[in-house]
């Protein structure tokens, strides 16, 4: 029983991590120049890869301060064009107008930032900018803008959830078989061998039980409250003090309840606290764990 929050937990986890996987933004595809950069950004298909040749730097940078963050490339394409912004490691390695291996990048679309390098040309070749008025495209691949570590974080996140739920099914599997295994079961210890405790609880749940009433449970000699994450065992014979009094709680959200709390002790001062919903559900409780019925 313990195990189904964190089994819950972890599907959940997994199934958010594979959603977000197949979401496009975080998606890679590979560049066909075919295609064009306008059809992938209007698609959706925003993070690619590919190994562009014949880019050509254009002596501009992208700073944050003083830092420079990225350099913006160019090359020319079926008279159009294309910008490239190459992280500065990747600037400097890059030779002769090409670079080694490919690259990911994110294509935005700026045809501001475009539009003003055709003008500072322009401007330097003493052009008119009528001349080349439409020469650039507004598209822009991005290596500084491609989301890393978001990608990464998604499939590591996805890869350890797997992980996770792989171990908590062996667990589950091996504890089910060798009750010892079980971390629920070593609070059993306390009432005797582990072993001998749970097939007298198992033979109780099957043969003997006296009073039930929702989740809770009492036998010949063990009261037990099953809850979706654990379960609490109480030997009847080694509860010295039980009190029972009328309790206010709120719940959620912001709604007021009665309830009845009934407090059970043993010689070890260990305390248990138990919720009911009315009187005569609690006094029916505290009558069979004294033995009276």
């Amino acid at each position: 029983m313990m195990m189904i929050p964190p089994a819950v937990i972890l599907v959940a986890v997994f199934f958010v991590s594979f959603s977000l996987m197949q979401q496009s933004d975080n998606l890679v595809y590979e560049f066909k120049d075919s295609a064009g950069a306008e059809l992938y950004y209007q698609s959706g298909y925003h993070n690619v890869q590919m190994e562009p040749e014949g880019l050509l730097f254009s002596g501009f940078d992208v700073k944050s301060g003083d830092h420079i963050l990225g350099k913006y490339y160019y090359r020319l394409r079926d008279g159009k064009m294309e910008f490239f912004i190459l992280s500065d490691k990747t600037a400097r390695d890059i030779g002769n107008g090409s670079i080694s291996g490919k690259k990911r990048f994110t294509i935005i679309k700026d045809g501001a930032t475009a539009e003003y390098i055709i003008g500072k040309y322009a401007e330097s070749m003493n052009l008119p900018e009528k001349s080349i008025d439409g020469i650039e495209s507004e598209y822009i691949f991005s290596e500084i803008d491609f989301p890393y570590m978001r990608i990464i974080l998604i499939h590591l996140i996805y890869r350890i959830s797997i992980v996770l739920l792989a171990l908590l099914l062996l667990y589950t599997i091996f504890a089910a078989i060798f009750p010892k295994l079980n971390f629920e079961t070593r609070d059993l210890r306390r009432f005797g061998k582990t072993k001998d405790v749970i097939n007298d609880i198992d033979n109780e749940m099957t043969e003997n039980i006296l009073y039930k009433w929702d989740n809770i449970y009492i036998t010949d000699n063990y009261y037990l409250a099953i809850y979706i994450s654990h379960i609490d065992v109480i030997k009847l014979d080694e509860i010295r003090y039980l009190t029972k009094h009328r309790e206010t709680i709120t719940r959620f959200p912001g709604r007021k309840e009665t309830v009845y709390r009934l407090t059970a002790s043993n010689v070890n001062k260990m305390y248990y606290e138990i919720d009911f919903p009315n009187e005569d559900v609690i006094d029916r409780v505290v009558s069979h764990i004294r033995g009276d019925e």
